[in-house]
């Protein structure tokens, strides 16, 4: 478990006691309290030709509390926009992911298999001058 500092000087994100991890769990939908405290996995893959737009994109989000699971180049060639894609029950983090990106971007929902919650493909749109 990794915390961002900035959030963790505002008392953010703490891992709960297993009193109150065994509360919410009985207090949920009957999912586990692993799973309610659990992040999404986020990847980031390059389309853009050039993966330090990928890391640009990947400094910029973890600068602002999230964690990237995985970054790598997509195998789909490139891309000319940049597309964030979620999977159903991550819509909400997905909307945060595409809030913290600077400029305009598509958000998409998930219609294959992954491992992963939210997929960002980092286009052209998003080249270095």
């Amino acid at each position: 478990f990794v915390m961002n500092p900035a959030l963790k000087k505002e008392g953010w994100g703490e891992r709960p006691s297993a009193a109150e991890a065994s509360r919410f769990a009985k207090a949920g939908n009957g999912s586990s309290a692993k799973a309610a405290f659990a992040p999404e996995r986020i990847q980031i893959l390059d389309g853009s030709g050039d993966m330090s737009n990928a890391r640009r994109v990947k400094t910029l989000l973890t600068s602002k509390g999230f964690r990237i699971a995985r970054i790598g180049k997509s195998d789909k060639g490139l891309w000319k926009r940049t597309i964030l894609y979620y999977k159903k029950d991550s819509e909400r983090r997905a909307e945060q992911v595409a809030g913290a990106i600077p400029g305009r971007l598509l958000l998409r929902p998930l219609k294959w298999r992954s491992v992963y919650d939210i997929i960002l493909v980092v286009g052209k749109d998003r080249a270095a001058p």
